[in-house]
């Protein structure tokens, strides 16, 4: 277990009055609030540290207020399941007051791996003999006895994170959509910028941590632990004693910060990084895992490199950022790059995807300034350049996680702004600002 501080203080939430509790006692409030509010709901539950301590939040509401059911939690296998993460689910099952649901249904999963093949579904019964290991025997939910999913449809099969609503079908049976319904999410606003995003976004005293799915307005997401930090969680599990997946204890043993402290399947932008770990994690899966989706075994040896747009870590034959970029052609512009980066991808979904997102960085830009994007130096407001553009692009960044750490920050800013000058002085000198209209 990582270590911690004795207890973490009450917190703040963007600088209003502390609540006058700690973390803990605040997000067992809001558990005990949809309980008693909604008239149905689950805990969708990844083994995670953050879906691990949602869970017992729960569990511990319903303590509270004296229910006597079990409490619904959902379960979505990813194929990719690390053994000491699965062991700790069959622990749940055997300790815990849970009616869980365990689901190995090919849902789309993102392929950053492969710019030609964007997109891999667990479980899918068209690549069978790919299966990184077989249904385990603690599934209840698969394809053929979950109706509702099209899983023998390629062209229908939904992302996970439009599903929330669905999986009340199993219980709910004919009386699906009738009932106002919750699902306990374990995300929290310290994981990232994004996350953050989805709570500032919101207003009012509850909203900030309870929103509707879009897909259905009967049910909302529910996050009791938005507030708390990686220290909150691990002081939580040792003053309780809350059980958790073995795994984080691996990942202390190989001295990995928190930030790259993650369980879940590593195909993705950001869980590329983390590919190379799963060798040592998993052995006996590691063989499989490398020809389940197309590109794994580049992505093992070149994820944290320049060549996946990785720029904190060089490749190890010296190769930096800008080595890995287009080389502008005579007579071409820096437009054309982006649009040559977008007709690079064989899927028309993923060039729609790439176009959309270019036009709007570039529009946003504009509604910003009056000032040119430059080749290599970000603008100081907008913190573009033809190059992070062009990036973002090649790296397939469709939930652009590199977009919101483009904005500088004022130390940078005004660095920035001394380099834009020099760059936009030198290409009026050189007579080429006609590259960057």
């Amino acid at each position: 277990m990582p270590e911690t501080p004795d207890w973490a203080p009450s917190k703040q939430w963007w600088g209003r009055e502390g609540l006058g509790k700690n973390v803990y006692e605040a997000a067992v409030e809001r558990a005990i609030y949809v309980l008693e509010t909604f008239e149905d709901y689950y805990v969708s539950f990844s083994a995670g540290k953050d879906s691990t301590v949602t869970l017992q939040v729960v569990l511990d509401a319903r303590e509270a207020i004296g229910m006597k059911e079990p409490i619904k939690v959902v379960y979505f296998d990813e194929e990719i399941v690390d053994p000491a993460t699965e062991d700790y689910v069959y622990r749940c099952i055997e300790k815990l007051p849970i009616d869980l649901r365990w689901y190995c249904i090919p849902v789309k999963q993102r392929n950053a791996c492969s710019a030609s093949s964007p997109d891999w579904y667990p479980w899918g019964d068209e690549v069978r003999h790919l299966w990184v290991k077989d249904i385990p025997a603690g599934a209840t939910n698969i394809a053929e006895n979950t109706p509702w999913y099209p899983s023998h449809d390629i062209e229908e099969r939904r992302t996970l994170a439009t599903l929330g609503p669905y999986f009340f079908h199993d219980w709910q049976k004919e009386n699906y959509g009738k009932k106002t319904c919750a699902v306990f999410l374990g995300i929290r606003a310290a994981e990232s910028m994004m996350r953050r995003r989805i709570f500032a976004s919101q207003k009012g005293d509850w909203d900030h941590w309870l929103n509707p799915f879009s897909n259905a307005k009967w049910c909302v997401k529910a996050y009791p632990v938005f507030d708390w930090t990686d220290d909150d969680i691990w002081v939580a599990v040792r003053k309780f004693g809350w059980d958790y997946s073995q795994v984080y204890d691996q990942f202390e043993a190989m001295m990995l910060s928190k930030n790259q402290q993650r369980i879940g399947t590593p195909f993705g932008e950001e869980p590329s990084r983390s590919l190379y770990q799963w060798q040592i994690l998993a052995p006996d899966l590691w063989d499989k895992m490398l020809d389940r989706v197309p590109g794994a075994r580049t992505a093992a040896l070149y994820s944290r490199t320049a060549l996946y747009g990785k720029s904190f870590v060089g490749a190890s034959d010296g190769t930096s950022l800008n080595d890995v970029m287009p080389t502008l052609q005579p007579g071409q512009t820096y437009r054309d790059l982006v649009r040559q980066a977008i007709e690079s991808y064989d899927d028309a979904a993923m060039r729609t995807t790439m176009a959309k997102k270019a036009q709007r960085l570039i529009r946003r830009h504009q509604n910003s300034t009056s000032e040119p994007i430059l080749p290599y130096t970000e603008h100081p407001r907008t913190g573009l350049s033809w190059r992070s553009l062009i990036r973002i692009i090649i790296l397939g960044d469709v939930k652009m996680r590199h977009e919101l750490m483009m904005v500088p920050g004022a130390a940078k800013t005004a660095r920035l702004r001394e380099e834009y000058d020099a760059e936009l002085d030198r290409l009026r000198t050189e007579g080429n600002l006609d590259i960057i209209s």
